[in-house]
């Protein structure tokens, strides 16, 4: 290892563990917010994905865009759908496929808790300008391309 790969590596490691810690609380924080709606940040995740497609999603789209795997999605989906929050329906060309919406149980759910949930995430970067917020969005979406782009076994 070189000096200056030497040097790095414990600056690198430092906002790999800092990153880590960050998701540790900000998951705690949205899993306590999301519980008293029968929500985890997952199952959420879905709902909010849903609301901002134009068109019926079907799983493989969601698990592509959650990046997870085909059975996360159909737990995700059965406990939504226990929940009258989803409805799977027939896909309108494909009969093997499935296509996933909201139901207007969903849509209200989400109605009445995205206000509370957007206060709720200005308070949790409240400590944050928003010249650092700008910066910040864009060093994560660096970090997340650069990951995006690297095979896994590194």
């Amino acid at each position: 290892m070189g000096t200056q790969e030497s040097e790095a590596l414990p600056s690198a490691v430092e906002c790999v563990q800092s990153l880590q810690r960050t998701e540790i609380l900000l998951a705690g924080r949205l899993n306590t917010r999301f519980r008293p709606y029968g929500l985890t940040t997952a199952t959420f995740n879905v709902l909010i994905m849903l609301l901002g497609s134009e068109e019926s999603l079907s799983p493989c789209d969601i698990g592509e865009q959650l990046n997870v795997t085909r059975g996360t999605v159909t737990g995700l989906l059965d406990s939504l759908e226990r929940q009258k929050l989803v409805r799977r329906l027939p896909h309108p060309e494909d009969r093997r496929m499935l296509v996933i919406e909201l139901t207007p149980e969903g849509r209200e759910l989400l109605r009445r808790l995205l206000p509370e949930h957007y206060h709720c995430m200005a308070n949790m970067l409240a400590c944050l300008s928003d010249t650092e917020k700008e910066t910040f969005t864009q060093v994560l979406a660096k970090i997340q391309d650069h990951l995006g782009r690297e095979p896994l076994a590194e």
